[in-house]
């Protein structure tokens, strides 16, 4: 076994202004591990899969860097595969280190550590299932989500892959379109190695099923340097200039190629006032709730609506992080429900965060209406009110899964006719 597979592994990163590095680093979804100012100031930060060591230097620098117990085994092993060294450890030196470089730059170091450092527990990419990369819910950073690789530009794919092989690196995958590019991995660390021009500089590179709504979050929240490369892509500079490859899983349809995916705005036109105030299941048979219009809608938008005896009522979740988002899984993660589309289940955490219920409407009161059976808790934004038809109601029998039945046995429960019992909190 390669004495590297005990080592913890990082990437070490120069900025000249630690703090405001931090403060990036920490929108991205890391935290800060520890820190220390010998031999110099430096931060650790992780996301629970990646760690950053981000060390006080005006000179731009990136490297892989190994903490090592046993630093002289490590240097024999590696020459014996061929690995050259540029710089090795003196007596004089407080801090042991040795540095090689692949042949396209990439600098690797290996530091002895008396210890301290730990490796964080979390999957790559190249260790997750395609199950858990589908789903949002799944990742191991919230902000960004799944670390890919750290890409790398190469000038000759066969010869790169060589040394990342002596150094205990294993080829994950080989591609020859649209270019010739690699992933290997050392169970840790993963490099992507891509013979093109396109990028002339290292890249962390994070992966997600949802990143066109997590990149909308990170400039919701004021992080500056994102800029959009094409539908589902965006790359990020962070100030000490590391450049982030922020990229969506598939690729974009024929449609949206072009143009991207149609955006829309739309707009509160009422609330949900009532007893609820936070997002629980079942029970909901219990609650009456009111639905107030807005200020600026005008009561005559209710005229005539008392003629009705149920509505429906489309809403928006706006307490579901957009982090949160998933495409499929199982609802309320139960174990025994099968894994359905987040479209073949009415789970909150849905792409555009809408929900539709449909209600008895009890009574109005000026701008304001009395409704029973509305799963929305107090606040939620009411993005349209409508009557129910009869003739648009199906005339023929619903057919269901089992699993349905099974989770909304109590979900009405509380009710005129049913009986008051605990509620849960909500998942679905």
């Amino acid at each position: 076994m390669s004495v590297l597979k005990t080592a913890v592994s990082a990437l070490t990163i120069n900025t000249p202004d630690l703090e405001k590095s931090l403060a990036v680093y920490k929108l991205l979804g890391f935290k800060e591990v520890m820190r220390a100012d010998w031999p110099f100031p430096w931060i650790q930060v992780s996301d629970g899969v990646l760690l950053i060591m981000l060390r006080k230097d005006d000179k731009p620098y990136i490297a892989i860097t190994y903490y090592v117990s046993d630093l002289d085994s490590v240097i024999t092993e590696l020459m014996g595969k061929g690995i050259i060294f540029s710089s090795l450890p003196t007596k004089k030196d407080m801090l042991k280190r040795a540095v090689t470089e692949s042949p396209d730059g990439m600098t690797v170091t290996f530091v002895a550590t008396p210890g301290g450092f730990k490796q964080p527990g979390g999957k790559t990419m190249a260790q997750m299932s395609p199950q858990d990369m589908g789903d949002p819910a799944k990742y191991p950073n919230k902000a960004i989500g799944m670390f890919g690789e750290l890409a790398q530009p190469v000038t000759a794919l066969a010869k790169s892959l060589q040394f990342w092989q002596a150094l205990g690196y294993d080829k994950v995958s080989q591609f020859d379109a649209p270019y010739p590019w690699a992933i290997a991995t050392d169970g840790r660390m993963v490099v992507g190695l891509h013979q093109t021009t396109e990028f002339s500089k290292p890249a962390i590179t994070y992966f997600a099923t949802n990143m066109v709504q997590k990149v909308a979050a990170l400039r919701k929240k004021g992080l500056a340097g994102i800029s959009d490369t094409m539908p589902g892509h965006a790359h990020l500079a962070t100030p000490e200039g590391q450049t982030f490859f922020l990229y969506s899983m598939g690729a974009p349809s024929e449609a949206t190629a072009q143009t991207g995916p149609e955006e829309f705005t739309v707009r509160a036109i009422a609330r949900v006032r009532n007893s609820r105030n936070e997002p629980i299941d079942d029970n909901w048979g219990s609650i009456t709730s009111e639905i107030e219009l807005e200020a600026d809608i005008p009561e005559s938008a209710l005229n005539a609506i008392e003629d009705f005896s149920h509505l429906e009522i489309l809403y928006f979740f706006d307490q579901v992080p957009e982090d949160t988002i998933i495409f499929s899984g199982r609802p309320r993660g139960n174990p025994k429900y099968p894994d359905c589309g987040i479209f073949a289940q009415r789970k909150k955490d849905r792409p555009n965060r809408i929900g539709l219920c449909t209600v008895e409407l009890v009574g109005r009161k000026g701008k304001v209406l009395v409704v029973r059976n509305l799963d929305a808790i107090d606040g939620t934004p009411v993005l349209d009110i409508k009557p129910v038809f009869k003739e648009y109601r199906t005339e023929h029998d619903i057919r269901q899964p089992e699993w349905v039945g099974d989770l909304m046995k109590e979900y009405w429960v509380g009710g005129e006719t049913g009986k008051e019992k605990k509620p849960k909190k909500s998942t679905s």
